[in-house]
């Protein structure tokens, strides 16, 4: 039987594949706020099964992938906020 945390990975490693496939089949932008929001998301839940079952590769590949998608997603608040202010 699988343990709750690794549902809730599953379910992570999820939300990053198919917000990854909608942006290779052209139905989500990368630049966009739902893109960055799933992948941080996505992240965060697969830190939670890492909680419960740690291992330094993966912490280290979903605490990059979560601080780019946090920058992503601080530049298009940015760039929205200076265009909306000219």
């Amino acid at each position: 039987m699988t343990s709750l945390p690794n549902v809730v990975g599953y379910f992570g490693v999820c939300c990053v594949l198919v917000t990854y496939f909608l942006v290779q089949y052209g139905r989500l932008e990368s630049r966009s706020i739902p893109y960055q929001l799933i992948n941080m998301l996505g992240c965060m839940l697969i830190g939670v099964s890492l909680y419960f079952t740690f291992n330094w590769p993966s912490a280290v590949i979903q605490s990059a992938w979560f601080l780019i998608s946090a920058f992503g997603l601080a530049r298009i608040l940015i760039e929205r906020n200076s265009r909306n202010r000219s």
